[in-house]
């Protein structure tokens, strides 16, 4: 009788055990499924989107600047996932560019920075040993762009002081890998190091309109008209590769 006592007592503890191991494992386990990230640092600007030849229409006369970067990954198996993630990019233009007049617009390039935004999407490699973290992503998507640089000028000015402000939307992508240490349960401090590009293009459409009127004479009866006079239509184009080094900082949140 002791002994079948001691039994139900032993099976009930392990079954006790048992079930808040299973249910600390499964809270591990759903702790790790997601993730969500921030960091900031610099932005150093790489080949053509750095140069400063005049002679170049593609030259973007980019400076060294800032990024910022936030997101969100759901892990699967074996340590891969899926990011979304937005990135804010910004870089004064050099001095070189003061000098530089697009397409006859009265601003120089240098009169304002180059701003991007980025809405990437696309595989993330996650793993934690121990308190080293490590991440890998290759990301795509949408860059939106703005700047002096994509400005058009209006035909219909006729003072050639007014000109169009546009935005150039392209394809955008990151390769970044980061490594971090883990500061307390689930929070980790990472360094980061991505490349970050796009080619944004700028398309503006300007209609025939109405600029003014030319009088005229008939020769026959010399009486004299107003005739009509419409701006030719025009189809512009603005393209600017963007290409960027970001070393950054940052923190990392795993649920």
């Amino acid at each position: 009788m002791k002994t079948t006592y001691l039994v139900i007592v032993f099976f009930s503890v392990f079954n006790m055990l048992y079930s808040q191991i299973a249910e600390t494992t499964a809270k591990e386990v759903r702790r790790r499924n997601m993730l969500v990230y921030v960091s900031g640092g610099y932005s150093a600007p790489l080949g053509i989107y750095a140069s400063s030849d005049k002679t170049n229409k593609n030259s973007g006369y980019a400076g060294g600047g800032f990024t910022v970067e936030a997101g969100v990954a759901w892990m699967g198996k074996k340590h891969l996932g899926l990011a979304v993630q937005y990135d804010f990019l910004q870089n004064p233009a050099k001095n070189m560019a003061n000098l530089v007049y697009p397409n006859g617009v009265p601003d120089s390039v240098g009169s304002g920075p180059f701003t991007s935004h980025c809405l990437l999407l696309g595989p993330v490699f996650m793993m934690n040993i121990k308190r080293l973290y490590l991440e890998a992503k290759l990301l795509g998507g949408v860059m939106l762009s703005t700047g002096k640089i994509f400005n058009t000028p209006d035909p219909t000015d006729t003072t050639g002081t007014r000109s169009s402000q546009n935005t150039g939307t392209g394809f955008g992508f990151q390769l970044s890998a980061g490594v971090g240490y883990t500061i307390v349960r689930n929070l980790t401090f990472k360094f980061n190091l991505g490349l970050l590009g796009g080619w944004p293009v700028a398309r503006k459409q300007y209609p025939s309109v109405l600029v003014g009127y030319q009088h005229m004479v008939d020769p026959v009866t010399h009486i004299g008209y107003d005739t009509p006079v419409y701006s030719a239509p025009v189809d512009l184009e603005v393209k600017k590769p963007v290409m960027t080094l970001n070393p950054s900082f940052g923190l990392v949140y795993q649920f």
